[in-house]
């Protein structure tokens, strides 16, 4: 994180603020909650229990520490596992960086979005999108540090072409779905970003 909070505690926010929304319309809320090394499964409930253990798992997934990567906990493998349990018809919300996105998780996006109504949120850092004005910079993740030099503007137009790339990806792949594409920075509030997607699909009947 280096500005608003992290992409972690966005995306859990996020999900929280959509668990009430949920509950207020009397619709039942489930949903997996995974990162790179864990996942847990919230089987589809309405009332507070559903909600309150959903962000029960929230707020545990924030509480370890890192573990060794598995393949069983990749996106793919998240996606797969949704396309398993999701009834057609409903409406889901993927909220992620999309770092694990490739060929495989496309197929199973795309196969998602014939059957549901599909929302892609894209939780970034503003770092992630462009590197800050020429100078050398300390990074640190609390353990280590290390010194990012951003003088060369051949590697600042790379770094930022890279991160436009990813998202161009992740937005054409909602446009040939006609699904929602949400690009979500670290510093901003969701709840806009939310009304009008959510917003709009709850006037025409979704």
């Amino acid at each position: 994180a280096t500005r608003g909070m992290f992409k972690s505690v966005m995306a859990a926010d996020t999900a929280a603020l959509v668990a009430w929304c949920a509950h207020n319309y009397g619709d039942r809320l489930g949903g997996f909650v995974f990162s790179e090394n864990r996942h847990r499964e919230v089987r589809p409930k309405r009332g507070n229990r559903g909600v309150l253990q959903f962000i029960h798992h929230l707020v545990e997934m924030h509480q370890f520490g890192p573990e060794p990567r598995s393949n069983e906990d990749s996106l793919t493998a998240q996606i797969v596992r949704l396309r398993r349990v999701a009834r057609p018809g409903s409406l889901l919300l993927l909220i992620s960086d999309f770092r694990g996105l490739d060929q495989q998780t496309e197929k199973h996006i795309t196969e998602l979005s014939r059957k549901n109504d599909v929302v892609l949120m894209f939780v970034y850092d503003p770092l992630e999108a462009e590197l800050p004005p020429p100078g050398r910079y300390k990074v640190s993740n609390g353990e280590e540090e290390l010194l990012l030099d951003t003088a060369f503007a051949m590697r600042r137009s790379a770094y930022k072409d890279q991160f436009t790339q990813r998202s161009r990806t992740i937005e054409r792949l909602c446009r040939f779905h006609r699904t929602a594409f949400l690009p979500c920075r670290t510093d901003q509030n969701p709840v806009r970003l939310l009304a009008d997607a959510l917003g709009g699909r709850r006037r025409n009947g979704s």
